[in-house]
């Protein structure tokens, strides 16, 4: 599940990442309104529980976030609040 998204302090897009299923998870991708884009900092793996924040070389506004394994993906779509 992606449980957190904020940017670094290079303004790199900092994607927050929890392995809630029972299984490991491995061989991350991460896509950026479906582009691929590199993950900086990759895991070869999560056990179950495990948290990561993955920096993606992404600098740009977005919508949607996916991060996708050989197992599962977890998506997260930016919302806007209009007033």
């Amino acid at each position: 599940d992606i449980i957190g998204v904020s940017t670094s302090s290079n303004n790199n897009l900092l994607i927050t990442v929890a392995n809630t299923g029972q299984l490991e998870v491995s061989n991350f991708t991460a896509y950026v309104d479906n582009q691929k884009v590199d993950i900086l900092n990759n895991k070869d793996f999560l056990k179950s529980g495990d948290v990561v924040v993955f920096e993606l070389n992404w600098k740009e506004e977005f919508k949607l976030v996916s991060i996708k394994s050989d197992q599962t993906e977890a998506v997260y779509e930016k919302s806007y609040q209009i007033n």
